[in-house]
């Protein structure tokens, strides 16, 4: 009889796809619509036991965050132009 391996369960980070969902832009729509896809797919494989997705791939995960974290640092700055000027030294 073959061993059958247990695998860890990854769960979607659902608040992590709707917030990079809602900082899509024109300008970025195609690159974050890449990760969210890539993120998902790796969960995705990782919990059916894919053998290449055996060990979850996390640097999908990794780079949807960070997509989220500096869109969201340009949105902030595009949205409070005065702290931009702020920070600018004169």
């Amino acid at each position: 009889m073959a061993r059958k391996e247990t695998i860890d369960m990854v769960q979607l980070d659902h608040a992590l796809i709707h917030r990079s969902r809602q900082l899509l832009t024109g300008a970025n729509v195609h690159r974050g619509r890449e990760l969210i896809f890539v993120y998902e797919q790796a969960v995705l494989l990782h919990n059916e036991g894919s053998p290449n997705h055996i060990v979850y791939q996390s640097q999908h995960e990794t780079a949807l965050r960070a997509f989220v974290r500096q869109e969201a640092l340009a949105h902030r700055g595009e949205s409070q132009p005065e702290l931009r000027e702020a920070e600018t030294p004169a």
